[in-house]
């Protein structure tokens, strides 16, 4: 049974000697996953919303009519054209980027347990075959976990934490597999899920402290937070290893041994 207070204090040992490091990767994998929900598409029906009345004739009243139902009819076929382009690009974006950035940061904090970490990290994903298998395992988590999800919200929240060790898992072995990554996340956090919710409540206070500052403090409360779920990987990893769910070579695949100086990554 692991303890929140192990964890944070592990976590703390550990940003000792990378926090500003590990505030860059924050900082950036937060503004490249993150989403922006600003769009222009809602101005092209301004252009299309006029009003035909005045001082026209009886003649034309009729085909101006006309005309400015076409007219709407084009605005409308615009407008969802748009917003489903919007949203396919938006969709891309998030398998095919932000997902194998999620995956790097998520290898930046497991790295960075062992020994000093290179801001480069964060982009490992995109090297190789170690791409592929994060755009593949984590949209088949999207997928699960959004139609977990359709069912009511409290399934899909459930599943969240179910799949919460994915990323980890890709960080340690990307070559693992889409199925036994999503499967050996739900078995490593079987058992575990609200005492997971329950360290997640945890940070509350800081991050409501943070939203008196504009969302400014969350921007250095990040790392903490991250270096401490990756602390509750450590110990559901090892969990896994003496219940026989897996073995350590699965997990560490892509790190056989601590990297040297001269390494790419």
């Amino acid at each position: 049974m692991w303890e929140r207070s192990f964890l944070k204090q592990n976590a703390k040992l550990v940003l000792k000697t990378n926090y500003w490091m590990a505030l860059a990767v924050c900082l950036v994998a937060g503004i490249l996953t993150g989403s922006s929900g600003g769009s222009a598409v809602t101005r092209i029906t301004n252009s299309f919303n006029r009003t035909y009345s005045g001082s026209y004739s009886d003649y034309y009243r009729d085909f101006s009519n006309t005309i400015d139902s076409m007219i709407s009819s084009i605005g409308v076929t615009v407008l969802i054209f748009s917003i489903t382009l919007v949203s396919l690009i938006g969709i891309a974006y998030a398998v095919f980027v932000a997902n194998p950035i999620t995956v790097g940061k998520s290898r930046y904090f497991v790295q960075s347990r062992r020994q000093v970490s290179k801001f480069s990290l964060l982009f490992s994903s995109f090297k190789s075959e170690a791409y592929l298998g994060a755009v593949k395992t984590m949209f088949l988590r999207d997928i699960f976990l959004f139609l977990w999800t359709l069912l009511l919200i409290i399934p899909g929240i459930i599943k969240g934490y179910a799949y919460r060790m994915v990323p980890y898992i890709l960080a340690d072995n990307p070559n693992i597999g889409a199925g036994r990554a999503i499967e050996l996340s739900e078995q490593m956090t079987k058992g575990e899920k609200f005492d997971m919710f329950v360290l997640d409540l945890s940070f509350l206070g800081w991050v409501l402290l943070s939203a008196l500052t504009c969302g400014i403090g969350m921007i250095f409360l990040k790392p903490y937070m991250e270096a401490t779920f990756t602390e509750l990987y450590a110990v559901l990893k090892d969990k896994a290893y003496r219940g026989g769910l897996c073995t350590p070579a699965e997990l560490n695949e892509y790190y056989p041994q601590a990297p040297n100086e001269n390494s790419e990554f």
